[in-house]
């Protein structure tokens, strides 16, 4: 079948929407067909046979679809909502995905399979939807918070012989003894309301998440013996943690850094290794990096004390990277005893926890082809699926502003698509994520998210337009407000003090604030000066350490004009420096319009030059966690002799 023949027939199938139930989209009816044709198609089906084979299977996914929609939701204490819920159509979203994936799904004989892995899916949104969330209605999970525990994470106080603490932050939280016994009380436990904030779970985005898919797991027939197979494996496999490894929270911890994009051809020292994306281990290189040196073909060197490993299923090495390539997307390793396929997950771990040695996955990034129940992986986004765990992530200069802050993105489950284009604007309005205390579109999230950024950016904008505006009109000369300051240390830069108010504007709350302690600007002595750091913005004592917005950090804003001497006073030609890991390149964002006087805020499309989710692979759009999904006999036997159903 040709190209344009497939298009004529997908085009003719999607456009038949009494073949499939009302709430599905045109635009997901185009996508269910295609991705129908193509498993015909990969069974050596004749193309004279396709139109007829792929209308059954589009009848069997609508009967699948009338036969499950109405099953699995419990209506327990939610009686009031349970009318908003039926009007939305993440239920029949999932079930035509797993079918057009999984058409192996339509066959009778694989229906409870079907069942278990469409009610793990919705369980994920239904409890973020409703027991999650909304936060402070639901008084069942909650963030972490100065006045209780010191700040630290929490289990709710109902829970705390259930489960201990075991890291640092206060993950991961390991099963007690009694936490063991019965796993049905014990994640029941979890979700008990408690008036009183202090005794709730109070936990960031990534714990949450690890609750939803060990919660979900209760979907199985027989879930207590299920979770005991799983307990059984070793006390850090079943444990709230961060879904992407061992103590993600931690420096130490198993940080992920990049997934291999190829099977490796060789064994021993100094092996080359490609990956899909080296973005995030380039901030690991020994020396400075430059934006030129993102662009050669040559290895850059990697602070040789850092430790990293790798695994895939039961393998696993710990390793020292010694170069990145940054336009060959390949590591540069300095011993390595095994080989290993595409897929195989890089993780910094600075150090060599004995853990990583013993048990180097847990349950959400176990990879053993026999056991796993969770897949990671990257993929596009027009194969996301209503029920993925996502991170969404936050422009790179959130990190920079924020570098220990919570909003560096968001452990999110994809609750409703609407459209699988990320090329377009339909997609960020019709695909919907529940967070930790975020619900909406993608949209909305991002918007959310990008209000920390704008509202550093309209400090800088402030700061930068009296900065150019005294050197315009002082020159270099000492004025009322102003102080230069030559350090002891006779170092090539020096200070100017502004002993000025300024106001910016904060989005977060909407209102503007006035800054009345002034701030410090530096500055390198050598002319041209086509670039200064903000050293401190909000107390005008150059000795003071910066404190806004975090301790030890300082801002780089750059000239990018054509012309420095004729531009240099133009508000428009400064912007704001910074290095974009999911790019692997140094960007700069404007601080104003064309016009020097219209401040510039970030938007979605700023987020999306990036793509707006966590990804490891260049050719992806996205980093998914989800219910594992294979149809090979010995995995099947491994579910069903261990109650999965």
């Amino acid at each position: 079948m040709t190209t344009a023949e497939e298009q004529a027939l997908i085009k003719k199938l999607a456009g038949n929407p009494r073949a499939f139930t009302a709430e599905y989209s045109a635009d997901n009816r185009k996508w269910f067909a295609g991705k129908i044709l193509d498993f015909l198609e990969s069974q050596g089906n004749p193309d004279s046979d396709m139109e007829r084979l792929a209308n059954v299977l589009i009848a069997a996914a609508k009967k699948a679809v009338n036969d499950r929609v109405r099953k699995g939701f419990s209506t327990a204490g939610l009686a009031n909502l349970w009318k908003l819920y039926d009007q939305l159509t993440s239920r029949t979203q999932i079930i035509y995905g797993m079918a057009a994936m999984n058409p192996q799904f339509l066959d009778s004989a694989n229906s409870d399979y079907f069942d278990f892995i469409l009610n793990r899916r919705f369980r994920t949104i239904q409890r973020m939807a409703f027991f999650v969330n909304k936060n402070r209605e639901r008084k069942i999970f909650g963030y972490p918070k100065a006045t209780c525990s010191s700040g630290n994470m929490k289990v709710n106080d109902n829970s705390s012989t259930l489960w201990v603490s075991a890291g640092a932050d206060q993950l991961p939280f390991l099963l007690t003894g009694p936490g063991k016994k019965d796993l049905q009380v014990t994640d029941d436990t979890l979700f008990i309301k408690n008036d009183v904030e202090c005794n709730r779970n109070l936990l960031a985005c990534d714990p949450v998440a690890m609750v939803l898919h060990i919660d979900a797991l209760f979907e199985a027939k027989d879930a207590k013996k299920l979770l005991n197979a799983l307990v059984a494996v070793g006390d850090h496999y079943v444990k709230i943690d961060n879904p992407l490894g061992h103590f993600a929270n931690n420096m130490a911890g198993q940080r992920l850094a990049g997934v291999t994009s190829t099977a490796m051809s060789s064994t021993g020292t100094n092996v080359e290794i490609a990956l899909g994306r080296v973005g995030y281990i380039i901030p690991f290189a020994k020396n400075s990096v430059t934006a030129d040196d993102l662009k050669k073909d040559a290895y850059i060197p990697v602070d040789g004390t850092v430790w990293f490993m790798i695994v895939l299923g039961r393998d696993h090495n710990g390793f020292h990277i010694t170069g990145v390539n940054p336009v060959s997307k390949k590591i540069t390793v300095d011993t390595l005893s095994t080989k290993y396929d595409a897929g195989a997950k890089v993780y910094v771990t600075r150090t060599n926890f004995p853990i990583y040695q013993t048990q180097p996955f847990h349950l959400t990034t176990d990879s053993r082809p026999g056991n796993a129940l969770f897949e990671q992986l990257n993929l596009k986004s027009e194969d996301l699926q209503v029920g993925d765990h996502v991170y969404v992530i936050n422009h790179p200069l959130y990190l920079m502003y924020y570098p220990t802050g919570a909003w560096g993105g968001e452990h999110s489950f994809i609750s409703e698509i609407g459209s699988r284009d990320t090329t377009g604007t339909v997609f960020r309005n019709d695909l919907k994520v529940e967070g930790h205390g975020l619900n909406d579109t993608l949209l909305g999230m991002v918007n959310d998210m990008l209000k920390w950024i704008n509202t550093v950016l309209s400090r800088f904008q402030a700061i930068t337009k009296i900065h150019l505006n005294n050197l315009k009109a002082n020159g270099r000369k000492t004025t009322a407000n102003v102080t230069f300051i030559d350090p002891a240390s006779g170092a090539s830069f020096e200070f100017l003090e502004y002993d000025i108010q300024y106001s910016y504007f904060d989005y977060r709350q909407s209102k503007k604030v006035d800054v009345t302690t002034g701030f410090v600007i530096q500055e390198a002595a050598a002319d041209p000066r086509n670039e200064f750091l903000i050293f401190n913005a909000e107390n005008s004592d150059s000795k003071l350490t910066p404190s806004i917005p975090q301790p030890n950090v300082q801002f780089l804003i750059k000239f990018t004009g054509a012309s420095f001497a004729t531009g240099q006073f133009k508000p428009s030609n400064w912007a704001v420096a910074y290095y974009n890991q999911q790019s692997a390149t140094f960007e700069t964002q404007p601080l104003f319009a064309s016009d020097d006087k219209t401040p510039k805020q970030l938007s979605f499309d700023d987020l999306a030059k990036s793509k707006p989710f966590f990804a490891l692979d260049d050719n992806a759009d996205a980093f998914v966690t989800r219910p594992r999904v294979n149809f090979d006999a010995t995995y099947q036997t491994f579910l069903k002799n261990n109650g999965a159903f």
